[in-house]
């Protein structure tokens, strides 16, 4: 019987030894998995801040441009002599800012179970007043080659409209992005 005895306390004593090995392996391995998570979200937000900085630059210095824009259609709006894309002309045509979101989109749809609510609700935002500045400026873009040729008020009104609700979506943008670079300026 102390054969037996003995003979389970050190099958005990193995199970406890291969049980603590595993619970050891375990933490190691979740404390790599944490570094590593923490590294590409510390990536990902510096690429997104990035990103925003660039989109935020882009639409701040093409606003004036989209200001005089509408200023010159609504201006020129009685004058049945000059098309849009005389218009156009005047005022050396006709820019779009570049919209980044790539890092912004990646890192929604990969990773978002990593960080907190408030982060994916304020990148989610600035994707979707993204996605309709994008419509905007489809139906935008439509209208003017359509019409640039067109020298009646409908039509230069019409684009100064369109341009109205572009720039409004711009300005909520660089908004969206001034208050995301401010609220997370640690971590970016």
């Amino acid at each position: 019987m102390k054969a037996s005895k003995s003979s389970i306390q050190a099958f005990l004593r193995e199970i406890a030894v291969v049980v603590i090995g595993i619970l050891i392996a375990l933490f190691i391995n979740n404390w790599n998995e944490d570094i590593k998570n923490r590294k590409f979200i510390e990536k990902t937000l510096y690429a997104i801040g990035e990103e925003i900085r660039y989109s935020k630059k882009d639409i701040e210095g093409i606003l004036p441009k989209h200001y005089k824009t509408i200023n010159a259609l609504t201006s020129s709006q009685d004058d049945s002599n000059e098309s849009v894309r005389e218009v156009f002309e005047k005022i050396d045509g006709f820019q779009i800012p570049e919209i980044k979101n790539i890092g912004l989109r990646f890192f929604i749809s990969s990773n978002a179970e990593l960080v907190d609510y408030k982060l994916i609700a304020d990148l989610s935002e600035i994707e979707f007043i993204s996605k309709g500045f994008e419509m905007k400026l489809s139906k935008l873009s439509d209208l003017v080659y359509a019409q640039m040729e067109s020298k009646g008020k409908k039509y230069k009104s019409s684009i100064a409209e369109l341009l109205i609700e572009l720039t409004d979506s711009e300005e909520d943008l660089v908004e969206l992005y001034e208050e995301f670079l401010s609220e997370y300026k640690a971590s970016l």
